[in-house]
């Protein structure tokens, strides 16, 4: 699997989708905002961030989240890891050994986020998300969300270019 470290995880950098349309904004925000263009949202791919606890995890203490680490890792075929590799930006995280379990922000999880930065989907340690990590499960959810995120970069693409010809026009009119 080809994991890139390098990658910012959302939250690292502002969101390009705030949930507030761009008619709803003040005007002065308005006019910085674009976090990426045009040409780079149609190629954009979506992230999948994997978070795991490291190999110094004690499997009775770590139980879950040590059989599901195990689950997704070991159930990774080639086919799947083809898919990840051509068509999203991988991230593996790591969790801190000592973390308090009870947060789910702390849990050993797979996360898939649009380009936009929009999260689309999380697997937890819960034994019902655990069912989608088997490789046709998982191959029908990574392609069901490289779809919604192209849906979610096409709305991006429309929200710039309505928010150009704007300023296009109120330059025109001064």
């Amino acid at each position: 699997m080809a994991w890139d470290s390098g990658l910012p995880t959302p939250g690292e950098i502002a969101p390009a989708i705030t949930g507030i349309l761009a008619q709803d904004r003040a005007e002065d925000e308005a006019d910085s905002y674009s976090e990426w263009t045009v040409d780079e949202l149609k190629e954009a791919k979506p992230l999948f961030l994997y978070y795991f606890r490291n190999q110094n995890m004690d499997p009775q203490v770590h139980k879950d989240e040590y059989g599901f680490s195990r689950r997704f890792e070991m159930g990774l075929q080639d086919k799947t890891i083809e898919r990840l590799n051509e068509n999203w930006r991988c991230k593996k995280m790591p969790l801190d050994i000592d973390a308090e379990l009870k947060k789910n922000d702390e849990k050993t999880r797979v996360e898939m986020w649009s380009a936009v930065e929009t999260k689309m989907k999380a697997i937890t340690v819960k034994k019902n998300d655990q069912k989608m990590l088997g490789a046709g499960p998982l191959g029908r959810l990574l392609r069901k969300y490289e779809k919604v995120n192209k849906t979610l970069c096409k709305k991006e693409i429309k929200r710039i270019e309505k928010l150009e010809k704007m300023m296009e026009e109120e330059s025109a009119a001064k």
